[in-house]
C-alpha cells in the first residue's frame, strides 16, 4: 500500500489530518461484480477496472453491434457506443469519449503516444503508475474501439518514463526517459507496427545526444531533431542533434545560430514541424536562463531546419496579456502541454499553469489556436461551444 502525501514547500502549515480507507477493490465493482484476489469480475453486461461501465453504451446508437466485447461499429462511426461520425458536423464543438476504463490500459502518466494512421490506431508506449516504471505498449484501434496490449518480443527497451517520441509512416521512436532504476538514458529505438518489432538504433554513434528527460524527438523532412530536456544533474541542455532516419546510425550535433544558447534551455515544451516552412515551432515549457533556475514560459520559439538558425517569434498579444489578462484566447505560460499542427494553425491542450505568486491553479483544460498565417493566437468557431457539456 501506498500513502501519498504532498504539500506546497512555499506553504507553512503547522499540520494536517489525513483521511484513507482500504478497499478489496475499486469501489467494490459498484455492485456489478465479484471481487477476486483484488480484480474485479464484472457482471454480463459491464467493463472497467470497478465494473463502472456498460459493454454497449446506449445500445451502440443504433449503430453498430453489440456482443461481450463492446460495440462493434458500423463504417464511419467511432466510439465505445458509436455516437461519433468520422465525417461528421464541421462545427460540432464538443468532446467526445471514446474509451472507457480498461483492464489493458492501466492509468500512468509520462507515457508517450503515437498515431499510425496507415492501421488507424494509436500506440502508448511507458510511463509510470506512481509505483512501476511502464514498459508496456498498449494500442487503441478506431476501427473497433478496442484497447490491445503488443506481445513482449526480444529486444525490447527498458521500460521508462518522460521519453520522447516520434512518429513516421510505419512506427514510431522513442528516446531517452528516466528508467526504472532512475537513471537517465539516451538510446533510440524504432518500433514497427506491421512486423511489430523493436530495433535499437545508432548504439554505434560516436556522437551520443546527453541522458535527458522531458525532451522532443521531431520528425522533420527525413530526419529526427531533438530539442532541449533535463539532464541527470538537473541542468538543461542547449544542444540540438539530428540523425537521418533513413540509416539511422549516427547522430549529428548542430552549430546554431541566432539567439543565445539560454533561449535553448528548454525541458517539458512541445515541438511540431510547420512544412511550408521547413521550420520547427517550439512552444511553452520550462524555461532555464541560468543553472538550475527555471521558470515556465509562454514564449514560441522557430528553428530553421535548412539554416539552422533560431530565433524567437515576438508576440505584443502575449505581452500584453501578461499584463490584463482579457484574452482568453491567449494561453499563459505552461508546460507538459500537448500541440499539434492542424492545417494552418498550431492547436496547443492543457499543461501545468502553475504560478506560485499568481496562479493557483495546477492543470489547464483549455484549447488555444495559433496562426501561422497572421503570428498570432486567434479565436475560432470550432472553439466557441467549448464549455457544452460532454456527449456520452
Amino acid at each position: 500500500m501506498l500513502i501519498y502525501l504532498f504539500s506546497d514547500r512555499n506553504y507553512n502549515l503547522k499540520g494536517f489530518i489525513a483521511n484513507y480507507s482500504i478497499q478489496d477493490c475499486p469501489n467494490l465493482c459498484y455492485n456489478r461484480g465479484k471481487c477476486v484476489n483484488h480484480i474485479c469480475v464484472c457482471d454480463t453486461g459491464f467493463t472497467g477496472e470497478a465494473c463502472e461501465s456498460h459493454i454497449c453504451p446506449d445500445s451502440c446508437h443504433s449503430h453498430g453491434q453489440c456482443d461481450l466485447n463492446g460495440c462493434h461499429c458500423d463504417k464511419g462511426y467511432i466510439g465505445d457506443s458509436c455516437n461519433f461520425t468520422v465525417d461528421g458536423d464541421r462545427y460540432d464543438n464538443r468532446w467526445y469519449n471514446l474509451s472507457h476504463s480498461s483492464q489493458n490500459f492501466t492509468a500512468r502518466f509520462g507515457h508517450s503516444g503515437s498515431y499510425i494512421k496507415n492501421v488507424n490506431c494509436i500506440y502508448v508506449y511507458g510511463g509510470f503508475n506512481l509505483n512501476h516504471v511502464l514498459d508496456d505498449i498498449v494500442i487503441y484501434c478506431l476501427d473497433n474501439s478496442t484497447w490491445d496490449i503488443a506481445i513482449k518480443t526480444n529486444p525490447w527497451p527498458l521500460g521508462r518514463k518522460n521519453h520522447a517520441t516520434a512518429t513516421v509512416a510505419n512506427g514510431f521512436f522513442i528516446l531517452g526517459g528516466v528508467l526504472v532504476d532512475g537513471s537517465f538514458s539516451n538510446d533510440l529505438w524504432f518500433y514497427n507496427v506491421s512486423s511489430r518489432i523493436w530495433t535499437e538504433k545508432a548504439k554505434n554513434s560516436s556522437v551520443r545526444p546527453e541522458r535527458m528527460m522531458d525532451h522532443t524527438l521531431t520528425f522533420a523532412d527525413g530526419w529526427l531533431y531533438l530539442i532541449g530536456g533535463k539532464t541527470e544533474q538537473g541542468l538543461f541542455s542547449s544542444n540540438i542533434y539530428r540523425i537521418d532516419i533513413k540509416e539511422c546510425e549516427t547522430w549529428e550535433k548542430l552549430r546554431v545560430s541566432g539567439d543565445s544558447r539560454h533561449s535553448r534551455m528548454l525541458s517539458a515544451h512541445t515541438a511540431v514541424f510547420h512544412s511550408v516552412v521547413n521550420t520547427i515551432i517550439i512552444y511553452g515549457g520550462y524555461q532555464s536562463s541560468y543553472s538550475k533556475y527555471v521558470e515556465l514560459s509562454d514564449k514560441i520559439y522557430a528553428f530553421s531546419i535548412r539554416f539552422h538558425v533560431w530565433s524567437e517569434i515576438n508576440n505584443r498579444q502575449v505581452e500584453k496579456q501578461r499584463y490584463d489578462r482579457i484574452h482568453n484566447h491567449v494561453p499563459g505560460k505552461r508546460a507538459h502541454h500537448t500541440s499539434v499542427i492542424i492545417g494552418n494553425y498550431m492547436v496547443v491542450y492543457g499543461g501545468n499553469i502553475h504560478i506560485h505568486e499568481d496562479i493557483e491553479t495546477c492543470y489547464d483544460n483549455g484549447t488555444y489556436l495559433y496562426h501561422f498565417g497572421c503570428h498570432q493566437w486567434v479565436t475560432h468557431p470550432l472553439f466557441l461551444e467549448m464549455s457544452k457539456p460532454l456527449k456520452h
